[in-house]
């Protein structure tokens, strides 16, 4: 295996910038030596430094401890980027993570600051990684409209109601005698045992990146 465990436990003090970066969208249970198994999220990391990449496979257990594997050899041309890539993947999912990249290159550089905030391997301390995850969660607010979350009896169903702002499609659009033109409402029906289901839209609308990540947020906390 090309990826070998490494004596780092994080990526400070590497210099470099950050070249890709993928996240697993689920937690999977893991088994290291001396630690038993344990449920953890997946990172592959390419940190780009002297026009080379280093790889690297960082595994944040939730019991607060980070596991960090390396490549041999340490850095790797640019050019082959997508092969070794390619044997990250193959070696996360084969322990049952569902990675998604990060499109670094759309992100503004604020925006690019606060993703590294929510990334364990670039905390000298877990525990203040932690803390600031904590916090975030417990900050978090919906900001694209209202949500009312109704329960009813039995083996009730919880009823999300989003409304939201429909952004136009076209300037050439003619605007709709709908009493309530500018805005949608999207009912997410969410069985409180299950995932739930999006019903579909019957006006072909373009949803904004924003709600789509409420609606992560949703189903993730469900």
């Amino acid at each position: 295996m090309p990826f070998v465990e490494s004596k780092l436990k994080n990526l400070i003090g590497i210099g470099g910038n950050l070249y890709a970066l993928l996240k697993s969208v689920n937690l999977s249970n893991v088994y290291f030596a001396g630690m038993g198994a344990e449920q953890a999220r997946a990172y592959i990391i390419f940190v780009e430094r002297n026009r080379k990449l280093l790889p690297f496979v960082y595994f944040y257990l939730i019991t607060n401890e980070g596991k960090m594997f390396s490549y041999s050899p340490e850095s790797i041309e640019i050019k082959n980027f997508e092969a070794v890539k390619e044997e990250a993947l193959q070696m996360v999912e084969s322990m049952g993570f569902i990675m998604e990249e990060i499109d670094l290159l759309s992100l503004s550089p604020q925006e690019a600051k606060e993703i590294v905030k929510t990334l364990p391997f670039y905390y000298e301390n877990l525990e203040d990684f932690k803390k600031f995850m904590d916090e975030m969660e417990k900050g978090y607010k919906v900001d694209v409209g209202e949500v009312e979350i109704i329960e009813e009896g039995g083996e009730e169903e919880k009823e999300i109601e989003v409304e939201v702002e429909e952004k136009e499609i076209s300037e050439e659009k003619e605007v709709s005698e709908e009493s309530e033109e500018d805005r949608d409402t999207i009912r997410l029906i969410i069985n409180k045992y299950g995932l739930g289901r999006l019903p579909k839209v019957e006006r072909k609308s373009k949803i904004s990146g924003s709600l789509k990540y409420v609606f992560g947020k949703l189903l993730a906390s469900s």
